[in-house]
């Protein structure tokens, strides 16, 4: 072999144990071989001598079976010289193997209790991570949880300039999947950039293509990909069907937006189900990180731009396209279209829904029900019928009620008085625990009909405590919006920017009596079917009343939302599903109200 292409084929080797991190295989094919350096003989003591690649590539042809390649092993990647004369680099997510004195050992999957009292983390072989929790007090201080999966991708393109000279492309290579793609005659190597280099696309006929599909349009996926676009108008990555694209990610030239659409047909003109960014949200001149998912059981297509949910919608009408994953441009028909003028890096393709944004919810997931009356002393609903006496606790029972289960840690209730014969104020706790003595859930004046919304955890026999401060006596009504659970199913909380979706004041036009206004959620909430955190106000109404608030499209609860007096202003918190993203304000009275109203976040599912 000589100088030249011992130099290629190491930096071949060392390219493609460099520019992944996630499982995979990929073939490399070094130049014709010439005579290596000799192979030494075994012997002596001490490790059995490390083969390099070319003695390996040697030995592989003369015994007719793969070897192994010491030289170029690390803690992730396998390197095998194969009789053919090609080498196999597989790459695993999770490091195989560690160094112990001087040659690599396979890792050990057991937990181990070192010297100094520490614990060696449980990694398996198979891509899998083993959680471990120590109680020091019982017989076995060490136990196993279930092992779970590491979800990684399924083919990833660095796209940072795999090749042996600065002159030559070289396929891109795909360090995961081997699904290597080719660069047409407009691709090139940028340098001196954020990513050092990157894919530079020209916009005319610039495009980077595979052999055959990296994902299936018809199942879960997600794709991902940093994106600096020098122009808007092009499509950054697709997948081929016969006549048009399965999916599509691009950025709209006629207003500047990132928008990721999945094809209802493989026809010449199909019809496109989007995810639309908005407007300005393609950065010329700037890099972006896009994700983009597709969930098949709710048909929930995503896009994040820099991090943060832009864009939803919904594919239901499926097809599978199967032909070649694309950087660069789309299937139009019998050609391809829309260029992308830019540059491109780390392009990913995952096979299941990627979540990038990791929100929390109190208590666990919420779970939005249809706003139901569990309590009103008035009536002996949820308790006997009569007031409650200040200095008294009502233990109220919440799980068995409106379906709420057993399993529900949390509850979201609005609570209102009627009637209370003097100024106090509320306390809520789990029932079975020491009452706070420094908080409230709501204060109210004597002889006026108050509400307030409260989350309040469960005492463990499925009760909230109501606890009255005053002397006096009142009744109490309270209405469940829904509850918390633990679980991993159900909505999550999403915090947005308070961003105001009503005010009636501006036209002028009140609320008639018992009249119902619609609320759209507002393109603020990036989600389908949310449960709605809003601050509602009324102000300047007529007469005394009420509103409720509820899902668009579903029967009015008997519940009340907020209560008010006439000439009063009057706010509250509610959590309120959303009926095909719109929620409707019934108000409840002899008189008109003004209505103000402010989304505060949202909880959904996704």
């Amino acid at each position: 072999m000589t100088t030249d292409s011992v130099r290629r084929l190491r930096a071949l080797i060392a390219a493609a144990a460099v520019t992944g991190v996630l499982a995979g295989t990929g073939t490399a094919a070094p130049p014709a071989l010439a005579d290596p350096a000799p192979i030494p003989s075994p012997g002596g003591s001490g490790n059995p001598p490390v083969l390099t690649v070319e003695q390996s590539l040697v030995k592989a042809q003369q015994t007719s079976a793969p070897v192994p390649v010491p030289a170029a092993t690390t803690a992730i990647d396998t390197v095998v010289a194969n009789p053919s004369g090609t080498v196999t680099v597989t790459r695993s997510a999770i490091p195989q193997r560690a160094k112990v004195d001087g040659a690599w050992k396979d890792l050990d999957p057991t937990l181990h209790i070192n010297a100094d009292g520490s614990l060696s983390p449980a990694v398996s072989a198979g891509g899998t991570v083993t959680a471990h929790i120590t109680n020091l007090d019982a017989p076995d201080p060490i136990t196993a949880q279930p092992a779970q999966a590491l979800l990684t991708a399924t083919h990833s393109w660095p796209l940072n300039g795999t090749y042996d000279n600065q002159n030559a492309m070289l396929p891109a290579y795909d360090v995961i999947g081997g699904l290597h793609g080719t660069p047409s005659a407009g691709a090139s190597w940028n340098n001196g950039d954020l990513f050092d280099p990157d894919l530079y696309l020209d916009g005319t006929n610039g495009v980077v293509s595979t052999a055959s599909a990296a994902l299936a349009t018809d199942n879960d996926f997600s794709v991902s990909a940093w994106v600096k676009p020098l122009s808007t108008g092009g499509t950054v990555l697709s997948q081929d069907g016969t006549k048009a694209p399965g999916f599509k990610l691009w950025t709209e030239a006629s207003d500047s937006s990132w928008r990721f659409g999945m094809s209802t047909s493989d026809t010449a003109a199909p019809t496109f189900d989007t995810a639309d960014a908005g407007a300005g949200s393609a950065r010329i001149g700037s890099w972006n990180l896009l994700v983009a998912t597709y969930r098949k059981s709710t048909g929930a297509m995503t896009l994040h731009v820099n991090g943060v949910k832009a864009a939803i919608a919904t594919h239901t009408t499926t097809w599978n396209a199967t032909g070649s994953f694309r950087i660069g441009d789309h299937r139009n028909n019998t050609a391809h279209a829309g260029n992308f003028t830019g540059q491109v890096a780390h392009v990913d393709t995952h096979a299941h829904v990627l979540d990038p944004t990791q929100d929390a919810s109190p208590a666990g997931y919420y779970q939005a029900i249809t706003q139901t009356r569990i309590l009103d002393t008035r009536n002996g609903t949820g308790a006997p019928t009569a007031p409650l006496n200040g200095g008294s606790t009502l233990a109220l029972q919440v799980t068995g009620q409106a379906n709420i289960p057993a399993e529900a840690t949390a509850v979201a209730i609005n609570l209102a008085v009627a009637n209370p014969t003097t100024s106090s104020f509320l306390v809520t706790y789990p029932d079975g625990t020491t009452r706070p003595t420094n908080t409230s859930a709501m204060q109210y004046p004597a002889g006026q009909t108050t509400s307030s919304m409260v989350i309040v955890p469960l005492g463990t026999n499925g009760k909230i405590a109501i606890y009255e401060h005053g002397t006096g006596k009142t009744d109490l009504l309270a209405d469940v919006a829904g509850y918390f659970t633990t679980g991993t199913n159900g909505q999550k909380y999403h915090a947005i920017n308070p961003t105001r979706l009503l005010d009636t004041r501006r036209d002028g036009t009140p609320v008639a009596a018992n009249g119902l206004k619609k609320v759209a959620q507002g393109n603020t909430v990036i989600a389908l079917d949310p449960s709605l955190v809003l601050n509602i106000t009324v102000t300047q109404g007529t007469a005394n009343g009420y509103i409720t608030a509820y899902p668009d499209g579903t029967t009015r609860p008997t519940a009340s939302t907020l209560n008010y007096n006439a000439n009063e202003t009057v706010p509250n918190l509610a959590i309120t599903p959303t009926g095909n993203g719109t929620v409707d304000l019934y108000n409840s009275s002899t008189g008109t109200t003004h209505l103000v109203i402010d989304c505060l976040g949202y909880f959904a599912a996704t």
